[in-house]
Parts: C-alpha cells; sequence; structure tokens
C-alpha cells in the first residue's frame, strides 16, 4: 500500500474513533457511574469473547488450514506434480543438481 493512502486511512480512522469516544464521552459524561459500571461488563465480555477467539483460533484455525490445504492440493493438475517434485529436490539438494550428496 502506498504510504500516502496509508496515512489517509489512518488519519480517517484515527477521526472517527476520536469523534466516536467523544460522543460517548458527552451521553454518558453525566452519568459517569452508569459509565463505568457498562465499561465493567463489557470488560467481562470482552475477555469471554478474546478467549472465545484465542480458543477459535487454536483449534478452529487448524481445521481451516487442513481443509485449505487439501482444497488446493486436489486443484494442482495430476500432470504437473511430478515437475513440482523434481524441481524441490533439486533446489534442496546439497549439491545442487538433483542428486544426494555421496558420502
Amino acid at each position: 500500500m502506498h504510504l500516502g493512502w496509508f496515512e489517509g486511512y489512518t488519519v480517517l480512522g484515527a477521526m472517527l474513533y476520536t469523534s466516536i469516544m467523544c460522543v460517548i464521552g458527552y451521553f454518558l459524561g453525566e452519568n459517569f457511574d452508569l459509565a463505568i459500571k457498562i465499561a465493567t461488563r463489557l470488560g467481562y465480555v470482552g475477555t469471554a469473547l478474546f478467549v472465545l477467539l484465542f480458543a477459535f483460533l487454536l483449534f478452529g484455525g487448524r481445521e481451516l488450514s487442513r481443509k485449505r490445504v487439501e482444497r488446493v492440493v486436489r486443484d494442482v493438475p495430476e500432470t504437473g506434480q511430478d515437475d513440482i517434485v523434481e524441481n524441490a529436490t533439486k533446489s534442496v539438494s546439497p549439491t545442487g543438481d538433483g542428486e544426494a550428496a555421496q558420502e
């Protein structure tokens, strides 16, 4: 992304965030005790959402990755697989010529 676009989006996002915080502060400023109570509840909900997100990324993300890999492997044409394996073997062999080094 070009630096100018990045900075533009950053400024727009900061302006939106600041505006939302100002509106929240304006409306909840008179009811500070209520605001603290709501923030506390959101804190517990936020913590619960974080734990659920972490669990999903830890367990569900692996399943999604496995399915994605299976889909990619399924879509690879059958005729090109031997060439792919052969080229990969050449690129990782110690001699660089596709032959394993003799000891």
